[in-house]
């Protein structure tokens, strides 16, 4: 259809506001509101748009960088959590080590009494704010369970099927899982922790609060 001379045909946003206006189903004083404020609106887009293009390019870039590191974030404190698990589940096994011990007198009092002590200085210490010092004590306690297995073993005592072997079992699958989580754990805590030392990143961790994490040794 011709159009007269000097018409100015309505740019993609007017034509967007126009059609999603007019199919819009809300109340009389709402509309009145959008009706009086449309103008200020596109006055806006009109002569800012190129700021606000900008602004929201900035945002999505700093939105998909949040997602990234947010996502690593996750992922080591799941490996932490696990790793806490594995712990807590062999904690679990002391008491009935220590009783079967007492029972059979496989060990010394005096060995009992380490294994004991491994133990309660585990509880005593946070894995959360010393994570070095207490997997030392972790180490200690694993030292201990190996020489009470060792005596086992020595006494031929640790038979196919008996309760030993089956405590043997567990242990060992425990503490294969906490080797495997040890190594995988310090290798993306590494990798996070080198990310504080890069400038451009400082400041974005700054404002989005991440925080290095402890590695284990």
């Amino acid at each position: 259809m011709p159009q007269p001379s000097g018409y100015i045909p309505p740019n993609k946003f007017e034509k967007f506001w126009t059609d999603f206006w007019n199919n819009l189903v809300i109340p009389p004083v709402v509309r009145d509101f959008f009706e009086q404020s449309k103008e200020f609106f596109l006055y806006i887009w009109q002569n800012y748009s190129l700021y606000i293009g900008i602004g929201l390019s900035v945002f999505f870039v700093f939105f998909c960088i949040n997602k990234f590191f947010r996502k690593k974030e996750k992922k080591i404190k799941k490996l932490w959590l696990f790793t806490l698990f594995f712990l807590s589940k062999r904690q679990m096994f002391i008491p009935l080590i220590y009783r079967l011990a007492q029972k059979d007198k496989n060990l010394e009092e005096k060995e009992l009494q380490e294994i004991l002590d491994a133990r309660l200085q585990c509880k005593k210490i946070s894995l959360k704010k010393k994570p070095k010092d207490r997997f030392l004590l972790e180490k200690k306690l694993s030292q201990a369970l190996a020489k009470y297995f060792t005596n086992l073993e020595s006494q031929e005592k640790i038979k196919e099927n008996s309760k030993f072997y089956k405590i043997l079992q567990d242990l060992e699958f425990i503490d294969k899982k906490l080797s495997e989580l040890h190594k995988i754990y310090n290798s993306h805590v590494h990798h996070w922790n080198n990310y504080f030392n890069k400038k451009i990143l400082l400041l974005f961790f700054k404002i989005f609060r991440f925080k290095r994490f402890e590695m284990f040794f």
